[in-house]
């Protein structure tokens, strides 16, 4: 339980969704399991979006 408390929330966010998505695929419910691959994508590419737009910390000195 520590660890997931030490994660962040997006962090929780995206263990949580593959749990789901594993154990729903375990038990045959492919609706549900398609559901939260796509809600980790969606989140995988707003933090890739994000880390683009960001400013690096380089660019700045």
């Amino acid at each position: 339980m520590r660890y997931y408390e030490s994660l962040s929330i997006e962090d929780r966010r995206r263990v949580v969704l593959g749990a789901v998505a594993f154990s729903s695929a375990m038990e045959g419910m492919n609706e549900s399991r398609d559901a939260c691959l796509k809600e980790l994508r969606d989140l995988e590419r707003k933090q890739a979006l994000a880390a683009l737009i960001e400013p690096s910390g380089q660019a700045a000195q």
